[in-house]
């Protein structure tokens, strides 16, 4: 049984990601991404002495927050208007007839944007690590690695929650939504720290939407690439148990709300 559910998810994750693969915008991001690293390798190198051997550093930095941004622009051209789309066809009517249940549907599709996502994730980071070592420069191979494996997990937990708000909102509405919350949870701890000790409002409103947006300063590793410092275990361990509890969290609730969405 278990077998025979897992075969059909990995159907259902082979589909999204082979149709998200044939679309000639993920090539052109990808493509353009690949550019900015040689650009960037080109500007540093010219820069380098001004820098006091800088450059090598500023790279690393600037491929992790690349990469976060690659993602996130791919999630929102491709991935983010699948349920509702979906559902305004009534293509899902003949998905679920097959037969796929939401729970597996939804796990399918994510693992699908997961798939997707990889290609692109290990060509511009090999690109930037490329143009690095073109530098002569050696890197801190740890957190670099952990760095971009970070960037990879904050675009997952965006993913999931695109699916969640694609099951009844329009890819405009998701996307926005999506934005706003990659933009929350990067200045999260900086309003918890500056606003949300100001009044006792103030941080009751902040702590309960720190459980709705997700921490994603917590996988934000440009700065310790930057300084070459490696990320220990323990970080990576609770960083990592966050990002599977929230992405699972957001799973299920879109499992829960396609279940309750009437389809046929």
């Amino acid at each position: 049984m278990l077998s025979v559910r897992l075969r059909r998810i990995l159907i259902v994750a082979q589909g999204l990601a082979g149709e998200s693969l044939r679309q000639p915008s993920y090539y052109l991001l990808v493509s353009v991404f690949m550019l900015i690293a040689g650009v960037a390798w080109l500007m540093l190198s010219e820069l380098d002495k001004t820098l006091l051997g800088k450059a090598p550093d500023l790279q690393l930095e600037t491929a992790i927050g690349s990469m976060t941004m690659l993602g996130l622009l791919i999630l929102l051209t491709i991935g983010t208007n699948i349920f509702h789309e979906e559902i305004r066809t009534r293509s899902i009517v003949t998905i679920l007839s097959k037969p796929i249940d939401r729970a597996e549907l939804v796990t399918g599709r994510f693992i699908g944007i997961a798939g997707m996502l990889l290609p692109a994730f290990f060509f511009v980071s090999l690109t930037f690590a490329a143009t690095v070592m073109a530098m002569g420069a050696k890197i801190p191979v740890q957190v670099f690695i952990t760095g971009i494996f970070f960037s990879y997990i904050q675009v997952l937990m965006l993913a999931a929650l695109g699916l969640l708000l694609s099951v009844h909102l329009p890819l405009g509405a998701t996307a926005t939504c999506l934005l706003v919350f990659f933009t929350g949870g990067n200045l999260f701890p900086y309003m918890q720290e500056k606003i949300g000790s100001s009044s006792m409002l103030a941080g009751g409103v902040i702590r309960i939407l720190s459980f709705l947006v997700p921490d994603l300063k917590l996988f934000d590793l440009t700065r310790a690439a930057s300084l070459g410092i490696d990320v220990p275990w323990s970080y990576f361990s609770m960083a990592l148990l966050y990002a599977v509890l929230y992405t699972g969290a957001a799973l299920f609730l879109a499992t829960w709300l396609l279940r309750r969405r009437e389809v046929y």
